[in-house]
């Protein structure tokens, strides 16, 4: 099995990048996520509960994040899951992180 990864496609295009967002309340992430493998996969964010659901290969789905306090999260692939058991068959470690910032007001407007 090969290594996974998140490769971006629009904006930042690093692999397994440092995904940023600001905080706020009219602030929104939005991030589609597209399986171009040819096995299952499910990205996990913790400590903000996201999940996609699991993702066949071609799949894609788009989740949309309101970030309302700062912090780091690790993101995640529950990759190489069972469709029968539902379990998956390979260890889960971090792909990167979600980085969400609070923006201080702009002083000088």
């Amino acid at each position: 099995m090969e290594e996974t990864k998140l490769v971006g496609i629009t904006g930042n295009t690093q692999v397994n990048p440092t995904l940023v967002s600001r905080t706020g309340t009219d602030t929104a992430y939005i991030l589609t996520v597209i399986n171009q493998d040819n096995t299952l996969h499910m990205l996990y964010i913790d400590g903000l509960n996201l999940r996609t659901k699991i993702l066949r290969p071609g799949e894609s789905v788009t989740i949309t994040i309101y970030p309302k306090r700062g912090g780091v999260y690790g993101y995640y692939d529950r990759r190489a899951i069972d469709p029968e058991k539902g379990t998956t068959v390979a260890p889960i470690y971090p792909l990167g992180q979600l980085m969400i910032v609070k923006v201080a007001a702009d002083e000088w407007s």
